[in-house]
Parts: structure tokens; sequence; C-alpha cells
């Protein structure tokens, strides 16, 4: 039962993110409560502003992967709500909005 939850909340995160205008997942298949967005912000830069806004994500993968600046991931597990991922996606669009 706590694997299909996982396995929903990060479809559902990964579907809601993408509607985000700049946000894009950045890597197709199945995930289990992590995935990775890429958007025009620095990974590592946008993970700060999301926890300035109560946001804790990350980390941004060019810390292991020099060539995936813009790239971050983010964790959906079973303790996120559906209004938890709604509230993130809200923040990553007015981030990217407002850069």
């Amino acid at each position: 039962r706590l694997g299909r939850i996982c396995l929903h909340r990060a479809d559902v995160a990964a579907h809601r993110l993408a509607e985000v205008p700049g946000c894009r997942i950045a890597f197709e298949g199945p995930r289990f409560k992590e995935l990775v967005i890429e958007t025009p912000i620095e990974g590592a830069e946008l993970a700060s502003r999301l926890a300035r806004r109560g946001f804790l994500v990350g980390p941004a993968l060019s810390r292991w992967f020099p060539d995936l600046p813009h790239h971050l991931i983010v964790a959906i597990t079973e303790r996120r709500t559906l209004e938890d991922i709604d509230a993130l996606s809200e923040a990553i669009e007015k981030e990217l909005a407002e850069r």
C-alpha cells in the first residue's frame, strides 16, 4: 500500500511540475519517491530560493554531473500530501516567473 502511495504521488508531482512554464521533467521512465526537474535557473540556486520559501529540495545534480547545471532532484515521499505537491509547484512557478 505504501509503495502505491509513493508511486502515485511521484506521478502526480511529475504531471503537475511538467505544467509549470519553464519546468521540465528531465528523465522519463518509472519513478519512485524522486524525480529530476530541469529549469532555466541553476539547480543549486533554485534549491536555495525554494528553501527561503520553506521547501527543502535537492540536491542539484551539478554537484556530481557538471554538465547538468539546471537539474534538481525533488523528493516526493509518502509524507507529502497532494496539497504539498501543489504548493511546491506554485513556489517553483513563482521563482521561474521572478527570474
